[in-house]
């Protein structure tokens, strides 16, 4: 049901309002444990302590699904913090430097599978949401590929074992992507 200005003066509107609010906090709760979890795991990833790390995926995964948004909040949260660390990136960066887009470039062909898509869903974001020169456009444009095949790939219930091996890998496009910013 779409929560509306109207929902008030509708009938049980302030309690539909109230629960609606109620798992919205649930949501975010759930969101920054899996953002807890999941710094942590890349933490132990850049130390070498796989196993610690592993660890903390699996709990970051065992997070319940959140029914409301209809996403995994480890997903949801690693989806999110690809787009930042691309956007901080860009922002960060000269309109002529393309050190940032040659490191995506590189990542892209280092990574596959899900942890790509949202990779690629990222770049697609920056597309829409920054002017670049049409060169660079033109490069960018070559990584996103077919943006229809970028629909959001964190939303339903995924396997458990897939979602630590999708996690892990994605993790490690982060550890990645860091290394290749202090190169």
């Amino acid at each position: 049901m779409a929560f509306d200005e109207d929902l008030p003066e509708r009938p049980l509107g302030p309690a539909l309002r109230s629960s609606g609010q109620q798992l919205s906090e649930q949501s975010a709760a759930s969101f920054d444990a899996a953002e807890n979890l999941l710094t942590k795991a890349l933490d132990r990833l850049g130390k070498g302590q796989d196993e610690a790390a592993l660890k903390l995926v699996e709990r970051a995964v065992g997070l319940p699904y959140d029914e409301f948004e209809r996403i995994h909040p480890a997903l949801n949260w690693l989806e999110l913090e690809i787009h930042s660390r691309l956007e901080t990136q860009v922002e960060a960066s000269r309109k002529d430097d393309l050190t940032w887009v040659e490191q995506v470039e590189v990542l892209v062909a280092g990574t596959s599978g899900t942890p790509q898509i949202m990779l690629r869903a990222g770049l697609y974001a920056l597309l829409l949401d920054f002017g670049f020169p049409p060169a660079q456009e033109r490069r960018l444009q070559a990584l996103i590929g077919d943006e229809s095949q970028l629909a959001p790939l964190i939303a339903g219930r995924k396997p458990q074992d897939e979602l630590v091996e999708t996690t892990l890998q994605s993790l490690r496009l982060l550890a990645r992507h860091q290394e290749l910013q202090q190169q």
